[in-house]
């Protein structure tokens, strides 16, 4: 089991690798992490700007604020 945060950065590769966008069911799969976790780090990584939402509001994708980190 991946500790917290294992799984956020497992979550930012993902992204990366998958982009632009990934739905939290791809995530799931990729990561084999519930859904419960995966909503919960997403909405970490969101409210600190580092994550979007897509428009349809099924997706995310990492924002600008993600290449300040360099």
């Amino acid at each position: 089991m991946k500790n917290e945060v294992e799984l956020t950065l497992t979550i930012l590769e993902c992204c990366l690798k998958y982009g632009p966008s990934i739905s939290i069911e791809d995530l799931c799969l990729k990561t084999k992490v519930s859904k419960k976790r995966i909503k919960r780090v997403l909405s970490v990584l969101e409210n600190r700007g580092y994550i979007t939402k897509g428009k349809d509001g099924n997706e995310y994708m990492l924002s600008r604020k993600i290449a300040m980190l360099g």
